[in-house]
């Protein structure tokens, strides 16, 4: 049937209504009503033929006409469940987003993890194979790849700021820095440098001011250092800065470091020398000048390690004497200033930091008071401890049933995240009391 034939009499209402019935589609009742249609239209034109309709035959009609409407609409309610809304259904205010179908989930896998830095539930890490850089926004269940998929050393200053070092194959001693601002999205590329044989450190204490230092054939070594390299562009460009610091560092020294307070001042640390060598710069590296050794020192031969600091805070350097194999002894403590690194005081830590003189302390001494420390003296139950007054007192929050730790990271006093050598995390959200053990994947 079709109303737009125009019949001379019909109600335009029945011809919209029409154009409804055929939107429908209900081949099934279609045969109904234009049966119940064509009487109506024979009624309508003998009618008109005779007279004027009353109003009691349109009641008819539109009575006639309406049931099999009724029908339909019934029909539909019943088939679709209920009626369809557009993008804008009632009751929704416009703009209003319209719900979203999950989509499939990205595909992941499992991802063995090395370091760690953490800001609340974003941060970063790299594979343990690889070097790959890796960022993650929800506290290290998930990682993202990013585009450095190989790197031999990184330093993180926050959840946005990143830079990798990676050597150039096509290149003798070259090195290239990438350098990201946004959380991994994207990176660039500085200059290459020549760090000689390996880098050994990557440290920035502001997202222009940074350095590297890197020794002779990759290892510490008694010839002195190697190359210090200063950028205040973020890494795009370098400076070789290390022709003040050779002449300063004595020979026989190993386990340099570096820190930096701010742009400016920083220090220089070696170990096992004759005795502890330290050395300020007030100028970005420029030019250093070697302070008396601190008081209180463990006596003998003093191992070093590579200082924890941050930004706008004197560094924090855990310090052991040797024994006779060359192993830390007891005691252990942490060399700390409180003005600016004129003077330093020495602090004990509860355990040995280390087993059998392998690797390096596991210590997150980065937030003023807020310090965290694995003691290894039983390498099959590390204990960790917590200080809540900057290692002036300790307590034992936990004994870690697990043989093989590299990491910890502490982002506040409730949430720590430790590594296991097999690459997966514990995790504390109750002050380091009990962990849960999280598989990290990659996604995407």
């Amino acid at each position: 049937m079709n109303t737009h034939d125009n019949e001379g009499g019909l109600d335009p209402a029945l011809t919209a209504l029409d154009d409804r019935l055929q939107a429908l589609g209900l081949k099934d009742l279609e045969a109904s009503v234009a049966a119940s249609w064509r009487h109506v239209q024979e009624h309508v034109h003998e009618r008109q033929r005779l007279r004027p309709t009353p109003w009691r035959h349109r009641f008819v009609v539109a009575l006639a006409v309406a049931a099999p409407v009724a029908i339909v609409a019934a029909f539909a309610i019943v088939s679709l469940g209920g009626p369809r809304v557009g993008p804008n259904p009632v009751g929704v205010p416009s703009g209003a987003a319209p719900s979203t179908v999950p989509s499939p989930a990205a595909p992941t896998q499992p991802v063995s993890l090395s370091r760690l830095a953490m800001w609340g539930q974003s941060g970063w890490a790299t594979e343990a194979q690889t070097g790959a850089v890796l960022h993650s926004g929800d506290g290290g269940r998930t990682w993202s790849p990013t585009t450095v998929a190989k790197s031999d050393l990184t330093t993180f200053l926050d959840a946005q700021h990143a830079w990798a070092a990676t050597y150039d194959d096509t290149a003798v001693n070259s090195w290239t820095i990438s350098i990201t601002k946004d959380g991994g999205k994207t990176w660039r590329h500085g200059a290459g440098i020549n760090l000689c044989c390996a880098p050994i450190q990557l440290l920035f204490s502001d997202p222009l001011h940074g350095w590297a230092l890197s020794v002779p054939n990759g290892i510490d070594a008694p010839t002195s250092i190697a190359f210090v390299w200063r950028t205040v562009d973020g890494g795009l460009t370098w400076m070789d800065v290390a022709a003040s610091a050779r002449q300063i560092l004595p020979l026989g020294c190993n386990r340099y470091s570096m820190t930096f307070e701010n742009a400016a001042t920083g220090w220089l640390i070696a170990g096992r020398c004759p005795s502890l060598f330290l050395a300020a710069t007030h100028d970005g590296g420029l030019t250093w000048h070697r302070q008396a050794p601190p008081a209180a020192l463990p006596a003998g031969v003093v191992e070093t390690w590579a200082p924890t600091s941050t930004s706008g805070q004197s560094p924090n350097i855990v310090v052991s004497a040797l024994d006779a194999n060359g192993g830390p002894a007891t005691p252990a403590g942490v060399l700390v200033s409180a003005d600016g690194g004129l003077t330093w005081a020495y602090r004990s830590l509860p355990e040995v930091p280390l087993d059998a003189g392998k690797g390096e302390p596991l210590a997150d001494l980065g937030r003023p008071g807020d310090w965290w420390f694995i003691g290894r003296s039983d390498p099959a139950a590390p204990a960790l401890y917590h200080s809540v007054d900057g290692g002036r007192t300790w307590v034992r929050t936990a004994t870690l049933h697990t043989k093989g730790l590299t990491w910890l990271d502490a982002t506040d006093v409730n949430h720590v995240r430790i590594v296991t050598d097999g690459g997966k995390l514990l995790y504390s959200t109750d002050g380091g009391k009990t962990f849960a053990e999280v598989d990290p994947l990659t996604i995407g």
